[in-house]
């Protein structure tokens, strides 16, 4: 521990079958996913193997959102990759010191102290973004007082036949899937608040230069996209002004932050209560005669009511609802992952 690595458990499931396996291995995932970490006494990383067959393993791999973010994650399945065929090849590894996170994030730092920056930390300053704390799904419950944040996740697969009209209407209008899914769940979260500034976190990597392309540690962070959908735009609409609106704040992302917005309730949290955020998985990467791929993953890098997680890998699209177990009942978000399927279906129908 006092090394900074821990090593785990090892697990032999070798002897179960494939729907057994999966069902240990859900259940394993959840349990290590609860688990908290002790960053003055305890490790700041956790690894654990699983043998499913001589051919086929799972490498569990825990660390703490201050030490990584979702692209941390590809980018470690990458390098292990790499330093894998390395050493079956017998080759001399990079002995090249690697940048670390303090010095990337002190590079970052200084790059936001020029003078041309002004301009970015302006535009954040003038935002208004206090319709957040307006908006409040139906069944969310009240706390009289501040509770520990404890998220959870139900997870739902799109049917193949409504991705790939997905796909087609995206291509049509030359927008991403993300930004489809995107304006679906604007539309969704304002029907159901009947509020019509509709403000939430959209995901960034945060790794807009190249010297942070392959770099460890937490880049991430969520930004304010709003839209005003009092006039009932048509849907088209909507995706014109999210693709406008993506592509300039995605320029100044690396400007914002909590303590610079105003017009905000001092007892106003510093999170995003409805979050949006989409991921697409790499392709395996090969090293010697071994493949290696993300089989799950989960990343929490900041706090929220309800954040729908969009996963795209290979022909498959997953939608995840993650959120606050102290807000939401198990029932409410099944509700809620059933009105979005709906609304994609129709969406795409009309």
């Amino acid at each position: 521990g006092k090394s900074g690595i821990f090593w785990g458990e090892n697990y032999d499931w070798s002897s179960y079958n494939q729907q057994e396996q999966e069902e240990l291995l859900q259940a394993l995932f959840h349990q290590l996913n609860q688990q908290p970490f002790d960053l003055e006494q305890g490790s700041s990383l956790s690894l654990s193997l699983v043998t499913l067959s001589p051919t086929r393993y799972i490498l569990l791999i825990c660390l703490p959102a201050l030490c990584a973010d979702a692209a941390t994650l590809k980018i470690l399945v990458r390098e292990i990759s790499q330093f894998y065929a390395a050493c079956v090849q017998d080759e001399q590894l990079d002995d090249e010191e690697t940048l670390q996170y303090a010095d990337l994030a002190e590079w970052q730092n200084e790059l936001l102290e020029g003078a041309d920056t002004e301009a970015g930390r302006d535009y954040w300053r003038k935002q208004d973004i206090s319709a957040l704390t307006r908006l409040k799904l139906p069944w969310e419950k009240l706390s009289a007082e501040e509770v520990k944040f404890q998220p959870q996740t139900q997870s739902f697969t799109i049917a193949p036949a409504l991705v790939e009209e997905i796909e087609t209407l995206s291509q049509q209008y030359d927008i991403s899937v993300a930004q489809f899914l995107l304006a679906c769940w604007q539309v969704l979260v304002w029907r159901l608040t009947k509020q019509q500034d509709i403000i939430l976190g959209l995901y960034f990597d945060g790794r807009r230069y190249q010297e942070l392309e392959a770099a460890l540690g937490l880049f991430a962070k969520y930004l304010p996209i709003q839209i005003n959908l009092e006039a009932e735009p048509e849907f088209r609409e909507i995706l014109h002004i999210n693709h406008e609106y993506i592509n300039h704040i995605s320029k100044l992302q690396d400007y914002f932050n909590w303590e610079q917005i105003i017009g905000l309730p001092p007892s106003t949290s510093c999170f995003f209560p409805i979050s949006f955020e989409f991921d697409e998985q790499l392709e395996k990467h090969m090293a010697a005669d071994v493949s290696f791929s993300i089989h799950q993953q989960y990343a929490c890098t900041e706090r929220f009511k309800v954040k729908l997680s969009c996963l795209r890998q290979n022909r498959t699209l997953t939608t995840a609802f993650h959120y606050d177990s102290n807000l939401f009942q198990i029932e409410d978000i099944n509700r809620l992952a059933g009105q979005f399927q709906t609304l994609l279906a129709s969406v795409v129908a009309h």
